[in-house]
């Protein structure tokens, strides 16, 4: 069995060699037990000189209290932040993709299919008579492809005024149709790209198209 003694404040049964009262936390040590150095030389300063008690509704209030405070540092240190970059402008920054500028904020969005420009230049009625009466004939047809548009160029022999033409746009192609003197032309061009201009120059019609 081990020794005991009584502690000096509650009066319940420690162990001789407890310093301190595990039941109140009172130390209990006579002045022969400090030993030469004194008192404060002979406290181990990393332990605690109290035993842990539960934690009581005052504990807990003060906490709450606390928290409650450091919440509201929190809100007032992000307020602070956004009132200092509201006033700080945004940098020059530019976006450009094959040479075009574009605005960041609408990439990712979809435009909206812009209708396409639809040329209906057609003949009266004392015109197509002519046409009619005519011999037909296909005229030859060169196409060149540039960067942002189609060029068709036609033969048209005889054929001077853009007035003899009709361009007649239709939902997936294009009809041409063309009166000289001695013939008449007919080309149907199967391509829905909107007619951005025409003319004809010295028995030939150009067409050009865009292609984006």
């Amino acid at each position: 069995m081990f020794k005991k003694k009584s502690c000096i404040k509650c009066n319940k049964k420690i162990k001789s060699s407890f310093n301190f009262c595990p039941h109140c936390g009172t130390r209990n040590m006579t002045l022969e037990d400090y030993g030469m150095l004194g008192i404060e030389d002979n406290q181990n300063k990393h332990q605690p000189l109290v035993v842990p008690q539960k934690a009581t509704l005052l504990d807990s209030i003060i906490g709450k209290v606390m928290e409650s405070a450091i919440g509201a540092i929190e809100k007032e240190m992000q307020k602070d932040l956004k009132e200092m970059t509201k006033g700080q402008k945004k940098g020059n920054f530019q976006l450009m993709i094959n040479g075009q500028k574009i605005d960041p904020e609408t990439l990712g969005k979809i435009e909206e299919e812009k209708p396409l420009k639809k040329i209906s230049k057609l003949f009266n009625e004392e015109k197509r008579k002519k046409l009619n009466s005519l011999p037909e004939k296909e005229p030859k047809t060169l196409v060149r492809r540039l960067s942002n548009k189609v060029l068709y160029e036609m033969e048209i022999p005889g054929v001077d005024s853009i007035d003899d033409v009709s361009i007649n746009q239709l939902e997936d192609s294009i009809e041409i149709k063309a009166i000289s003197s001695k013939k008449a032309y007919k080309k149907l061009i199967p391509i829905s790209l909107p007619i951005k201009h025409y003319f004809v120059t010295k028995g030939k019609l150009t067409l050009e198209l865009e292609s984006n």
